[in-house]
């Protein structure tokens, strides 16, 4: 169990007791991440909306170091956002769907709930090859950097076919990767 007091802090609870097994601080690359409130435990990392910001950071629970982040601003409609008290009427909702594999997001008091889909498909024998880079550092960030930017304008490829390539054939009938760009329409 691991709940948070609105600080940057994270507590590790006994689940039986309620008595405190550890306390980790957050940390990005700015400093301590502060006024942590909604969590959500997802494969390993916790999610936490960042009261008053349209911000949800992810977080290595045991050492409290920001994995990635999700910028939101845009995601309530400003006609609908004119119509909240901006002092608190904030982005305060996160809810896993593991069997969808996507997130809930609202806000206190906001007229819409919205779904956002994190899971990338990618042909089993590829993710087996390619986890190592995935579980690195870089690879966290750029995907923190890639949903950022899906969240905030139209691009293409959909989110869901960015490893396509990779579905139509496994890495033992593979002879040649080549890398490159290709064009996307809308």
């Amino acid at each position: 169990l691991i709940m948070s007091d609105g600080s940057n802090k994270l507590y590790h609870i006994a689940p039986s007791t309620f008595n405190i097994l550890k306390e980790v601080e957050v940390y990005d690359h700015n400093g301590p991440v502060d006024q942590l409130n909604e969590l959500e435990y997802v494969d390993g990392m916790i999610w936490a909306n960042v009261w008053l910001a349209d911000r949800i950071v992810v977080i290595y629970p045991e050492t409290g170091i920001v994995r990635g982040e999700l910028n939101l601003p845009g995601l309530l409609p400003a006609t609908d956002k004119a119509r909240l008290d901006d002092k608190d009427d904030v982005l305060n909702g996160i809810a896993w769907n593991a069997g969808k594999g996507t997130f809930y997001v609202t806000g206190k008091r906001w007229p819409k709930l919205f779904e956002i889909n994190m899971d990338v498909k990618i042909e089993e024998s590829w993710k087996a090859l390619l986890q190592e880079e995935f579980d690195k550092p870089y690879f966290a960030e750029l995907i923190a950097f890639v949903k950022n930017e899906y969240a905030q304008t139209r691009i293409f490829p959909p989110g869901k076919l960015i490893f396509n390539a990779f579905n139509h054939c496994t890495v033992d009938n593979t002879k040649v990767v080549i890398l490159g760009q290709d064009s996307y329409h809308g």
